[in-house]
């Protein structure tokens, strides 16, 4: 399986994931009189909502480009997917390719620890995960990155092997 159907099944496994989803979209609890925590049974599950409603939600932060932003003009929160290094192993029938997420959130959202808590949630749904290729998803490493004004960021990588045939 190639570098695509690697980052597909990340892509894949993070759109369909109901806890990144609520906490992409729903804002904090306690500025906000409209919801609750955005965990909460009470809140809409954004993946059984109509096809067309849930991809305006997901479409719009979870995004399968490297970006760079200099401004943003909503509050909220996005994820960035996309391929990082690959290198040759010891092996000549063996590489690992690096998948990238950067984490950015609008100041608003980080009142909760939003990016914490996404990358958190981020490490549960990949990290060991055997997706195209051979072995499991392991994380490498994280670290602040720059953002637009108003947001935090941060990035994180994991790997995962390949065959080659």
């Amino acid at each position: 399986m190639g570098m695509k159907q690697k980052l597909e099944s990340a892509y894949t496994l993070l759109t369909s994931d109901e806890q990144i989803a609520r906490l992409l979209y729903y804002p904090p609890s306690q500025f906000s009189n409209n919801f609750t925590d955005p965990l909460s049974p009470t809140l809409p599950n954004i993946q059984d909502m109509e096809i067309e409603a849930r991809w305006d939600i997901l479409d719009k932060r979870i995004k399968p480009v490297p970006k760079s932003l200099e401004t943003i003009e909503e509050e909220l929160c996005l994820l960035f997917i996309y391929a990082g290094l690959r290198q040759p192993t010891n092996n000549y029938y063996t590489s690992t390719q690096e998948i990238i997420i950067d984490v950015l959130c609008h100041e608003n959202y980080e009142k909760d620890s939003r990016s914490a808590w996404l990358s958190d949630r981020i490490n549960e749904v990949l990290d060991k995960q055997r997706i195209a290729g051979f072995g499991k998803v392991s994380y490498v490493s994280g670290r602040p990155i720059s953002a637009p004004q108003n947001f935090v960021g941060f990035r994180h990588i994991f790997k995962v092997g390949e065959l080659h045939r």
